[in-house]
């Protein structure tokens, strides 16, 4: 596989059930990639249901925006249910 499938790879493996990777963006007035997931399921949420990384490549956006994913998946507080 290529970097930027790599990346993507990341991306896809931590991305939550219900969100959406869009495809990166290069701004050419910073010189900067940006690449950010949402959530548009129709429920009431408290989290935020944008995820945004920035990078200096592509590959290093997506990279960062797997790491996110997977802090913010970490944080998420388990179901009433699911409670030990």
């Amino acid at each position: 596989m290529s970097e930027p499938e790599d990346a993507w790879s990341e991306v896809f493996d931590a991305l939550p059930d219900g969100r959406t990777a869009h495809r990166p963006v290069y701004r050419t007035e910073e010189r900067r990639w940006y690449v950010s997931t949402g959530d548009y399921r129709p429920v009431k949420r408290t989290r935020h249901q944008l995820v945004e990384s920035i990078g200096m490549t592509e590959e290093k956006a997506l990279r960062d925006l797997a790491g996110l994913l997977r802090e913010w998946q970490e944080e998420e507080p388990e179901p009433h249910g699911n409670r030990a």
